[in-house]
């Protein structure tokens, strides 16, 4: 799943590679050529994701089980809400079927 998001971020330059994205210009010691400035942003993109995973292991065990759980190398977190209560495990899994 996650080579799919890599994909699309590297079809899209122009907000994740071109040397005047966002990310290009902001981010340090961005390689001054395409091919190395794209696997530059692309090895940082990766890098959040496994932070994510690893900030979130609990959650992730959680909702796969300790041994699928464990394994998951990159994640993304989001906020339902920022108001109200937390949805819980198994509304989690009803919201999102992907995660059974």
């Amino acid at each position: 799943m996650a080579d799919k998001k890599w994909r699309c971020i590297s079809a899209m330059p122009s907000q994740f590679g071109d040397k005047d994205s966002w990310q290009g210009r902001t981010l340090p010691n961005v390689p001054p050529d395409d091919k190395g400035r794209e696997t530059y942003l692309l090895e940082q993109v990766k890098s959040r994701s496994a932070a994510i995973a690893d900030k979130y292991r609990d959650r992730l065990i959680a909702l796969y089980g300790q041994e699928r759980g464990s394994k998951v190398k990159y994640a993304e977190a989001f906020e339902l809400s920022q108001y109200g209560r937390q949805a819980s495990v198994d509304e989690l899994k009803q919201m999102f079927p992907g995660m059974r």
